[in-house]
């Protein structure tokens, strides 16, 4: 099971270097503001029960390591704010933390299990910006270096709405971006998969040490 989980780990980073990579060979930039993103509003749908809260904290790359942080709807810390929804792409606000998520429709645990912080900058696809797009947009060294170049604050240095749409990205034609997402978009299917995969093998795993070390 470990061996499975590994061969995971390495296909998961072969598809991030892949899509870090796929925009270095547009050189012209434009203000992210010039695709009219739109950015997921704060404020969660209501719940029965517990979900698991994710802070920046339980996220480290682009992978959720820490599922432990149990709320309810009237019981969570004021962050427990924002609703994670397919087809959603996700970055820290704060400097220097590189916590990004690429939420598709086959994410059904992050969908319906959990409940994201306000230190996320969550942004919706549309037919401007594909989820791959935004996705290799995140992860990419040179947007993260603008990121932390414009990051303010006194005490927790982070980006404000204001400057993170003013941030220098990729200009794409229209036909460019159709070509980007028919071709990149099936990758981040395929990174949703391969979560959902880890996190039921993860699961087997710990109910077999139970069953046998308990």
């Amino acid at each position: 099971m470990d061996d499975l989980i590994e061969n995971i780990d390495k296909r998961v980073n072969c598809l991030n270097k892949i899509l870090a990579y796929s925009l270095s060979g547009f050189y012209e930039k434009a203000p992210f503001s010039y695709y009219h993103p739109k950015l997921v509003k704060t404020g969660i749908e209501s719940f029965q029960g517990e979900k698991i809260y994710l802070d920046t904290s339980c996220v480290e790359g682009t992978n959720p390591i820490d599922y432990s942080y149990l709320i309810t709807e009237d019981q969570r810390p004021s962050r427990a704010n924002m609703q994670p929804k397919e087809r959603t792409a996700w970055t820290a606000r704060m400097k220097e933390s590189y916590k990004v998520l690429g939420i598709t429709e086959v994410d059904c645990s992050l969908i319906n299990q959990t409940i994201l912080s306000t230190g996320f900058i969550g942004v919706e696809e549309s037919d401007y910006l594909p989820l791959a797009f935004l996705y290799s947009l995140f992860i990419s060294e040179d947007f993260r270096k603008k990121k932390d170049l414009s990051s303010t604050g006194a005490t927790m240095e982070a980006i404000n709405n204001k400057d993170f749409l003013n941030l220098a990205v990729p200009l794409l034609s229209a036909q460019e971006v159709g070509e980007y997402k028919a071709k990149y978009n099936p990758l981040l299917l395929e990174l949703s998969s391969l979560r959902e995969q880890k996190e039921r093998l993860k699961k087997e795993k710990k109910l077999l040490l139970a069953k046998y070390f308990h």
